[in-house]
Protein backbone atom coordinates (compact mmCIF):
# COMPACT_ATOMS: atom_id res chain seq x y z
CA UNK A 1 0.00 0.00 0.00
CA UNK A 2 2.79 2.38 0.92
CA UNK A 3 4.45 2.11 -2.53
CA UNK A 4 1.22 3.04 -4.30
CA UNK A 5 0.87 6.16 -2.18
CA UNK A 6 4.53 7.20 -2.24
CA UNK A 7 4.13 8.69 -5.70
CA UNK A 8 2.26 11.60 -4.13
CA UNK A 9 5.21 12.60 -1.95
CA UNK A 10 6.07 12.51 1.73
CA UNK A 11 4.19 15.23 3.55
CA UNK A 12 3.88 14.82 7.35
CA UNK A 13 0.17 14.12 7.09
CA UNK A 14 0.89 11.49 4.43
CA UNK A 15 3.28 9.66 6.76
CA UNK A 16 0.78 9.69 9.65
CA UNK A 17 -2.09 8.51 7.48
CA UNK A 18 -0.05 5.70 5.93
CA UNK A 19 0.94 4.55 9.42
CA UNK A 20 -2.74 4.62 10.43
CA UNK A 21 -3.69 2.56 7.38
CA UNK A 22 -1.00 0.00 8.17
CA UNK A 23 -2.17 -0.29 11.80
CA UNK A 24 -5.77 -0.54 10.62
CA UNK A 25 -4.89 -3.34 8.20
CA UNK A 26 -2.93 -5.27 10.87
CA UNK A 27 -5.86 -4.99 13.29
CA UNK A 28 -8.38 -6.20 10.72
CA UNK A 29 -6.16 -9.15 9.80
CA UNK A 30 -5.78 -10.02 13.50
CA UNK A 31 -9.57 -9.83 14.01
CA UNK A 32 -10.25 -12.04 11.01
CA UNK A 33 -7.63 -14.65 11.89
CA UNK A 34 -8.56 -14.88 15.57
CA UNK A 35 -12.29 -15.24 14.83
CA UNK A 36 -11.53 -17.87 12.18
CA UNK A 37 -9.31 -19.84 14.57
CA UNK A 38 -11.91 -19.68 17.34
CA UNK A 39 -14.59 -20.95 14.97
CA UNK A 40 -12.36 -23.87 13.93
CA UNK A 41 -11.59 -24.68 17.57
CA UNK A 42 -15.28 -24.63 18.50
CA UNK A 43 -16.04 -26.97 15.59
CA UNK A 44 -13.25 -29.31 16.71
CA UNK A 45 -11.13 -28.81 13.59
CA UNK A 46 -8.16 -27.56 15.63
CA UNK A 47 -7.18 -27.89 19.29
CA UNK A 48 -8.39 -25.21 21.70
CA UNK A 49 -5.28 -23.46 23.03
CA UNK A 50 -5.13 -21.37 26.20
CA UNK A 51 -4.96 -18.23 24.05
CA UNK A 52 -8.08 -19.21 22.09
CA UNK A 53 -9.88 -20.09 25.31
CA UNK A 54 -9.03 -16.67 26.80
CA UNK A 55 -10.09 -15.03 23.52
CA UNK A 56 -13.45 -16.85 23.57
CA UNK A 57 -14.00 -15.96 27.23
CA UNK A 58 -13.32 -12.29 26.48
CA UNK A 59 -15.90 -12.31 23.69
CA UNK A 60 -18.41 -14.17 25.87
CA UNK A 61 -17.94 -11.66 28.70
CA UNK A 62 -18.23 -8.66 26.36
CA UNK A 63 -14.64 -7.56 26.87
CA UNK A 64 -12.16 -6.45 24.25
CA UNK A 65 -9.78 -9.40 23.66
CA UNK A 66 -6.16 -8.77 24.67
CA UNK A 67 -4.78 -9.67 21.25
CA UNK A 68 -7.00 -6.99 19.66
CA UNK A 69 -6.31 -4.44 22.40
CA UNK A 70 -2.59 -4.47 21.52
CA UNK A 71 -3.32 -3.12 18.03
CA UNK A 72 -5.99 -0.54 18.78
CA UNK A 73 -5.82 2.97 20.23
CA UNK A 74 -5.91 2.94 24.03
CA UNK A 75 -9.47 2.46 25.24
CA UNK A 76 -11.49 1.36 28.25
CA UNK A 77 -14.53 0.49 26.11
CA UNK A 78 -16.34 -2.80 26.44
CA UNK A 79 -16.58 -4.99 23.34
CA UNK A 80 -19.94 -3.69 22.04
CA UNK A 81 -18.92 -0.04 22.31
CA UNK A 82 -15.51 -0.79 20.85
CA UNK A 83 -17.03 -2.54 17.81
CA UNK A 84 -19.22 0.51 17.21
CA UNK A 85 -16.11 2.73 17.51
CA UNK A 86 -14.16 0.43 15.17
CA UNK A 87 -16.89 0.56 12.54
CA UNK A 88 -17.00 4.36 12.75
CA UNK A 89 -13.23 4.49 12.26
CA UNK A 90 -13.69 2.44 9.11
CA UNK A 91 -15.95 5.05 7.47
CA UNK A 92 -14.10 8.07 8.92
CA UNK A 93 -11.79 8.79 5.95
CA UNK A 94 -14.72 8.98 3.54
CA UNK A 95 -16.91 11.12 5.80
CA UNK A 96 -14.37 13.59 7.15
CA UNK A 97 -12.09 14.11 4.22
CA UNK A 98 -10.66 17.47 5.23
CA UNK A 99 -11.20 17.47 8.98
CA UNK A 100 -9.45 14.52 10.64
CA UNK A 101 -10.63 13.66 14.12
CA UNK A 102 -7.54 12.99 16.15
CA UNK A 103 -9.51 10.97 18.71
CA UNK A 104 -9.77 8.19 16.13
CA UNK A 105 -6.09 8.15 15.27
CA UNK A 106 -3.84 5.59 16.96
CA UNK A 107 -1.22 8.19 17.91
CA UNK A 108 -3.05 11.56 17.94
CA UNK A 109 0.01 13.57 19.01
CA UNK A 110 1.73 12.62 15.74
CA UNK A 111 -0.80 14.66 13.76
CA UNK A 112 -0.50 18.39 14.41
CA UNK A 113 -1.65 21.28 12.30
Amino acid sequence: MRKKLEADGFSPIFVVLVQELERWEMLNIRISKSLSQLKKALLGEIAMSNELDAFGNSLFNGQLPANWRKLTPQTDKMLGSWIDFHQKRQVWPRCHRYAPRTSRIHTPCSLTF
